[in-house]
């Protein structure tokens, strides 16, 4: 069996108080590998109310909430001792399919998320964690959080 040599190292971050802990995981791999690490935030854009006129969540139509959180996750990259780290802030109406998505277009070669059943997985996908798993163009680790 030969062992795998990333090249491109994505950090799936929720904006969470465990993304010190995952990061931690995906920077240790990325450096292992001598790998190039992203972090990216996704923030799910759905419509609330009983009709179509409800439209999307106000807060996700403020412009400045994807600024924000560029500036959070750059802060992040920085607490990880990354600070050149990729950042980026995408919006989408289904998070794990954007999750595939933007890992094949950035060619991503190993996506970092944490896993616990109220944060991590459940937080950042949703309901949709297999959808990642078997969809995802590469490989997946998963970090279990301590509570």
């Amino acid at each position: 069996m030969t062992e795998h040599n990333y090249q491109h190292v994505l950090f799936a971050a929720a904006l969470t108080d465990e993304d010190l802990q995952v990061g931690a995981r995906a920077v240790a791999v990325a450096r292992a590998h001598g790998a190039r690490l992203s972090l990216l935030h996704i923030l799910e854009e759905r419509d609330v109310g009983a009709g179509a006129e409800a439209g999307p969540l106000t807060p996700y139509t403020d412009s400045g909430l994807a600024q924000r959180m560029r500036d959070e996750l750059a802060d992040l990259a920085r607490h990880l001792g990354m600070p050149e780290a990729e950042v980026e802030v995408v919006r989408a109406n289904a998070v794990g399919t954007k999750l595939d998505q933007v890992a094949q277009e950035r060619g991503v070669d190993l996506i970092v998320v944490g896993s616990h059943a109220t944060h991590g997985w459940t937080l950042l996908l949703g309901s949709k964690p297999n959808e990642v798993l078997h969809h995802a163009p590469c490989d997946v680790l998963a970090v279990r959080l301590k509570r």
